[in-house]
């Protein structure tokens, strides 16, 4: 990944702001990417599935971000945990942040 941080700015109370993240393959073999998850109801992967990156090739995977619950000027920030089957680093972390409005 590129980044490893998304910050979405403001989402109005009660609302959704939808994401996007790449994942991208600069090995030498496929990489497999087992799931993504949010361990926060608020995060909903939209494609989760498992995915099968060819060498040089990209993958985006979008989420949905939800604000059900949060108070206006709440500051969110919550995790999507990516597993792969990459030797080195098998689980990747991408913090989401965005403000309540």
């Amino acid at each position: 990944m590129s980044t490893y941080t998304h910050d979405l700015g403001f989402i109005t109370k009660n609302g959704k702001k939808q994401g996007t993240f790449e994942i991208d393959n600069i090995g030498d073999v496929d990489l497999t990417i087992h799931t993504v998850k949010s361990f926060c109801s608020c995060i909903t992967i939209l494609d989760n599935k498992s995915y099968k990156i060819p060498r040089e090739g990209t993958i985006q995977i979008t989420y949905e971000m939800s604000t059900k619950g949060y108070n206006e000027g709440k500051k969110m920030k919550k995790t999507i945990v990516i597993y792969s089957n990459d030797p080195i680093h098998p689980e990747k972390k991408l913090i989401v942040k965005a403000l309540v409005k």
